[in-house]
Order: structure tokens, then C-alpha cells, then sequence
């Protein structure tokens, strides 16, 4: 009770904060204390002493009636995203009277004996997502890269290009993005059929397998799964032309993008 809280919103504007007495829906909840232009009723308690940079950030205090009027809603504290917020809301556990918690773990963890030390794999990526290694009894690994990008690592951490999909990408954002070359998986049989395959975001340029209630019709970009093949004289590189598109989906946001591709043999 009484510490100074602080959040700040990375997209604040899409995704303003809210705090709330949080109701079974969103039609329930009451907002005390908002982001941006929506006012809440203790925005103005001196107690409170809400601040709002209006630049992603707000800092409040915790006080026994802020605490109070939070707690006698049906589902108690909670937050939400003042735009969305019928899908982007959750609780807060406030415990007891909402005394500051010292030390959360009173007990004494004892060292171990393992010890672990991190070293560089790879270096000169964009945004590397993942490393895969094919069941082919090769030992050998592979790095996808956000930018379009899947690279052959050697065992001295060389890299060459095995599969570029960049050209295929929607335009991606130098700073942030959510979008570009998400998953790869290779073929149980890999070894025997040389096929791997690839989730990505495209223009929305195609046409989609499945698609979403957009009223507009108008989409950011299309989620895309397909299927590759390696060069035959070559296991190392990816035949461009031996592309199988697989799958085709509308995407009405650039963001909340999943691209993990797994296989099994099962």
C-alpha cells in the first residue's frame, strides 16, 4: 500500500492501459484510471497522484480507496487495453492489504554444482528466430532469420545462404515487426525427399484459403506455408524453383504473428 506504480505501453495509441474493476465482460468493467483521453474517476485523487506523460507512460499510486473500489467488482483489479478491450484484459493479484512484499522468497536457494557458459553461435544476423536441425543424421544445423533469410551454420559458425524467401516478404519495418520469415521445419523423411517447409508473412496479394470477417475486406498481409525441395546436386541449397505453396491466410493486423513449424514422424 502506497508504492508508486509505474507501466508504460509500448504501443500506446493501438494498446492504451487501463486499470479497472474488472467485470465478468468488458461491458462490466469499471475504468478507474485510463491512458490517454478517457478519464477515470480517481485521475484526479491527490492520493492517487495519476501521471500520464501521454507519451506511453503513467505512473499512480496504490491507496486504500483505489484498492477498495477495485476489489468490489465481480472479478476484482484488473487491466485493459482501452481499444481492445473486449479481448486484451486481465487480472492483478494484489495481495492482502497490498503491503509491499520485501523479500517474496524468504528461503535461502542453495548454489549447484552445474555450471553453464554461453558462447556466440552466430554472428551477422538480423533477427535470428530459431535453429533447426534436420533428423537426417547429419549433425547439420540450420538458422532462420526474420529478414527472409535461412543460413547453413558450419561448424567453425560460417554461414551460407541455404533458402532466401525476403524478396516474397511484405515490407518489413527496420525498427519492429511482428511479420517476415517465422517458421521453418524440415520432413521426417528429409533425408530420403530433401523437403523443408517455410511460414511467412506475403502481401496481401494472393488468394487466401481461409480468410477473416473483415468488413472492409482489406488486409495487412497473408500468412503463407510452403513447401521447398533441395537441390538435388547440392544439400546445402534450396531449389527456388521447387516452391509448393501449401496454405494462404488473411491477416488483418501486422502483428500476433505465431510461425512455428514442427514435424513429427508419429
Amino acid at each position: 500500500m502506497g508504492s508508486r506504480l509505474g507501466v508504460q505501453a509500448i504501443d500506446f495509441i493501438s494498446h492504451p492501459f487501463q486499470l479497472i474493476a474488472k467485470g465478468n465482460t468488458d461491458v462490466d468493467d469499471v475504468v478507474l484510471l485510463s491512458m490517454g483521453s478517457t478519464a477515470g474517476p480517481f485521475e484526479g485523487d491527490p492520493d492517487v497522484n495519476w501521471v500520464d506523460n501521454a507519451n506511453g507512460r503513467v505512473e499512480f499510486t496504490l491507496t486504500p480507496d483505489l484498492l477498495t473500489t477495485a476489489r468490489q467488482s465481480l472479478l476484482g483489479p484488473g487491466y485493459r487495453c482501452g481499444v481492445h478491450s473486449n479481448d486484451m484484459r486481465g487480472d492483478f493479484q494484489i495481495f492482502g492489504g497490498g503491503e509491499r512484499i520485501l523479500n517474496p522468497i524468504t528461503q535461502t536457494i542453495s548454489k549447484g554444482s552445474a555450471t553453464i557458459e554461453l558462447g556466440p553461435v552466430a554472428q551477422g544476423l538480423a533477427s535470428p528466430l530459431g535453429l533447426v536441425a534436420p533428423a537426417d543424421g547429419s549433425g547439420r544445423r540450420f538458422i532462420l532469420d526474420q529478414a527472409g533469410i535461412v543460413y547453413f551454420l558450419g561448424t567453425d559458425g560460417a554461414l551460407s545462404v541455404f533458402l532466401s524467401v525476403s524478396a516474397r516478404l511484405a515490407t518489413l519495418s527496420a525498427s519492429y515487426d511482428e511479420r517476415g520469415l517465422l517458421g521453418l521445419a524440415f520432413h521426417p523423411q528429409f533425408s530420403e525427399n530433401g523437403k523443408l517447409y517455410t511460414y511467412t508473412s506475403e502481401p496481401a496479394s494472393g488468394t487466401a484459403d481461409f480468410s477473416t470477417a473483415d468488413p472492409l475486406g482489406i488486409y495487412d498481409h497473408q500468412s503463407v506455408v510452403a513447401e521447398w525441395t533441395v537441390e538435388s546436386q547440392n544439400p546445402d541449397e534450396v531449389d527456388a524453383a521447387s516452391r509448393r505453396e501449401l496454405l494462404r491466410i488473411d491477416e488483418p493486423q501486422n502483428n500476433h504473428n505465431g510461425g512455428g513449424r514442427f514435424m513429427s514422424s508419429q
